[in-house]
């Protein structure tokens, strides 16, 4: 192969020559992928399958042909993290987002809860969803009742405790239930 240095009696491949396993390149940045002498890849680019050395962050996964990056580790798609449960928030494979916790704008694959939207980098559930705040419920017309995003109550209806944004307008909340009765001023 031209270009090629012989260190000890051992040929080694420049960047884009030959080789048939990595400890066969020159450099240390290259890795032999595809029987090639290439650039260690990025996440969401191309290695040998189950060869993880052939991918630039440490830690990253190979198992299908595609690097993968570990929890902490760069990315710029939800689809190159090697965990499920991860997804690429602000460029960092991290744990998937609850209601309220931030996520890339847009991007409802961050979030945990199936159908959450991220209007504004915050996660926003859905109705039926999971939440802890009413703020965290997707639709103007739900609450976070029971911590669940449901819409808000009319008379008679569940409220958290004392919580009237959990009844519809004009309805107050008398401990746990929506009441006209306790709306007097």
């Amino acid at each position: 192969v031209p270009s090629s240095t012989c260190p000890v009696g051992i040929c080694l491949s420049p960047t884009g020559g030959d080789c048939s396993a990595n400890d066969q390149c020159s450099s240390s940045s290259d890795s032999c992928i595809g029987l090639k002498c290439e650039a260690k890849a990025d996440a969401g680019e191309n290695c040998d399958t189950n060869d993880a050395s052939d991918c630039a962050v440490p830690s990253s996964t190979c198992p299908s042909g595609v690097c993968l990056s570990p929890t902490g580790g760069d990315c710029s798609a939800n689809d190159q993290c090697a965990s499920s449960s991860n997804s690429c928030i602000g460029l960092k494979c991290e744990a998937k987002a609850d209601a309220g916790e931030n996520c890339d704008n847009n991007d409802g694959g961050d979030c945990v809860v199936p159908s959450s939207t991220c209007p504004s980098g915050v996660c926003l559930s859905p109705t039926g969803g999971d939440c802890s705040a009413n703020n965290q419920c997707a639709s103007s017309s739900d609450s976070c009742i029971e911590l669940k995003c449901e819409a808000k109550s009319s008379p008679g209806g569940t409220c958290d405790l004392n919580d009237s944004e959990d009844c519809i307008i004009n309805i107050n909340c008398d401990g746990t239930l929506c009441n006209f009765e306790s709306n007097k001023a």
